[in-house]
């Protein structure tokens, strides 16, 4: 069974009108994901397929969400740990060191990108250094909202650039673009857009409040943290474990393991119980002392992501139907025919990737659907497949950090403790991206087919 064009278009709309409706009645983003759920698996058995495929289908796609369900468990109960034995008041004290107030959201912008091009992950990036920034800015007066713009905008350079990043090798492995030469083409869009997004948030520096970090301020706020946790050099080892699997490209969810080990063992070394760390695990921790930046220093632990997890799974079972039907490519039949010059051709991946990120929830769909779809256009054209990777770069990917709903942007904001409708005004990299990436198509910055040239006339040129 197929569904036609219009049908498969419709569907989409549908699915797209009901997630944004549930999102505009405050609704639970899984409930509105799990309505979009069962209307598809109507709409797929009216038109004639048979149950047991329907339900094939969406175990596929729950099954493709294990290694994320498994890496966001583990993030949540690194968390935890980290607050009950004083990692993150650590992290906090020291950074008070480094505080510039004048330059303080540039500066969470640039060292978010950092880390994420170490880590290749946004969720990783906020976990760690974005939970300590936000500790620093609640402390200096700084919004939250402000600060968590700068570092999901930061967190998602290395979502869409690093070496070690997942959907950078899945845009080379769906366009068949080789990763070695596909890192410095994308970096061609990332310069203007990262050199922008500074500037953007130096002069957002001038409107946040103003902020006096003077050396006794400083100095009282670490004796807050003196009393209330035990601060070690020592407990510096499990993030820098972290980063440093990181930087060697040790895989993500053993990377978490060996450092939830370390975390472990230092903290039963400093006088926690393994129920006291089972407790933290499943539960969270929440100190008694009446911190002023407590709120960062506070939560984590596996039940904290439940939501999340949820939302994972609904939207990993809607991919996999949309997918197994086929939906998306049915969508653009007949649509790609019309695209006959390359703004077109870049405007039209642009929206389909986005959009697709949007109904999916997910960026690895924003990837290989438009990946999939876009090639034989990009063909057509004398494109070469690095532009159309770029493009997925530049949009799917990294708009997915600020739709309300995404898992991309649903995961940081939960470890930051932000939403997402709060901090998108402020994550400016994720929506210039899309805009630089359309102006270089306009201006014609993009990479054509080399024609080949045959052995025989490159003996007569020699």
């Amino acid at each position: 069974m197929r569904f036609s064009p219009r049908q498969a278009q419709y569907l989409l709309l549908g699915i797209m009108t009901l997630i944004t409706v549930g999102v505009g009645l405050s609704l639970p983003i899984y409930l509105a994901l799990g309505v979009a759920l069962l209307v598809t698996v109507i709409c797929t058995r009216r038109w004639g397929e048979p149950l047991e495929r329907i339900g094939r289908m969406i175990g596929q796609g729950l099954y493709r969400s294990r290694h994320m369900l498994m890496i966001l468990s583990l993030i949540a109960i690194l968390i935890g740990l980290w607050k009950q034995n004083g990692t993150l008041a650590t992290l906090i004290y020291f950074g008070f060191y480094i505080i510039r107030p004048g330059i303080f959201l540039v500066a969470v912008f640039v060292l978010s990108s950092m880390v994420s091009m170490l880590l290749g992950t946004a969720i990783g990036t906020a976990s760690t250094i974005g939970i300590v920034l936000m500790g620093l800015a609640e402390s200096a007066g700084i919004p939250a909202a402000m600060v968590a713009g700068a570092v999901v905008g930061g967190a998602f350079v290395g979502d869409r650039s690093a070496p070690t990043s997942g959907p950078f090798h899945l845009m080379a492995a769906v366009t068949g673009t080789e990763a070695r030469k596909l890192l410095p083409y994308i970096f061609s869009t990332l310069g203007p857009t990262y050199l922008l997004s500074v500037i953007f948030y130096y002069l957002l520096g001038f409107f946040a409040p103003p902020v006096s970090m003077q050396p006794d301020t400083i100095a009282h706020f670490q004796g807050l943290l003196m009393e209330a946790f035990t601060i070690r050099y020592l407990l510096l080892l499990s993030p820098l474990l972290l980063l440093l699997l990181a930087v060697f490209q040790v895989k993500i969810i053993p990377n978490l393991l060996l450092t939830l080990a370390v975390t472990t063992i230092s903290s039963m070394g400093g006088g926690f119980s393994p129920r006291d760390l089972l407790y933290t695990a499943i539960w969270g921790y929440y100190p008694t002392a009446d911190l002023p930046f407590s709120g960062v220093l506070s939560g984590g632990g596996f039940l904290s992501f439940g939501t999340v997890l949820l939302v994972i799974s609904t939207a990993m079972s809607l991919t996999g139907l949309l997918e197994g039907m086929g939906i998306f490519h049915q969508a653009m039949d007949g649509v790609l025919d019309q695209i006959q010059t390359v703004p077109q051709l870049i405007f039209a991946t642009s929206v389909f990737s986005i959009l697709t990120a949007a109904v999916a929830c997910t960026q690895i769909v924003s990837v290989v659907a438009p990946g999939a779809v876009f090639q034989p256009s990009y063909r057509r054209l004398d494109l070469d497949n690095m532009v159309l990777a770029r493009t997925i770069a530049d949009t799917g990917v990294t708009v997915s950090g600020i739709i309300p709903w995404s898992i991309a942007a649903l995961s940081p904001a939960l470890v930051l403790g932000v939403p997402v409708q709060k901090f998108i005004p402020y994550a400016v990299y994720c929506y210039l991206s899309p805009l630089i990436t359309n102006f270089f198509a306009i201006l014609g910055w993009v990479k054509m087919v080399q024609p080949e040239v045959s052995k025989v006339d490159a003996g007569v040129k020699g």
